[in-house]
């Protein structure tokens, strides 16, 4: 788990990227075709949400590349800060 109070030198960006990176894992073993990810520790953990999003934008696309049996990922948005922050990134490079 990634926590606000670590200052963000404790490897935090690696440690998000990860678990997309081990959901994905899991997905493919598992043989499931599609994940829905939340912002992960954007809430209480309080990670930046800008950067969070960056970080599940470019794991993903890249893990999408590599694992051809996941069709589809979507990113749960539960604020409309948080949706257009992914609109953004998004837009910036398909997936």
């Amino acid at each position: 788990m990634i926590q606000a109070l670590q200052g963000g030198h404790n490897g935090e960006p690696e440690l998000l990227a990860s678990c997309y990176r081990r959901s994905m894992e899991v997905a493919v073993q598992n043989h499931i075709d599609e994940l829905a990810f939340p912002c992960i520790s954007t809430g209480i953990f309080g990670y930046p949400k800008e950067p969070a999003a960056s970080i599940a934008v470019t794991t993903v696309r890249s893990l999408m590349q590599m694992r051809s049996n996941l069709r589809r990922v979507v990113f749960c948005c539960f604020s409309l800060s948080d949706l257009q922050i992914y609109e953004r990134i998004l837009s910036q490079a398909s997936i």
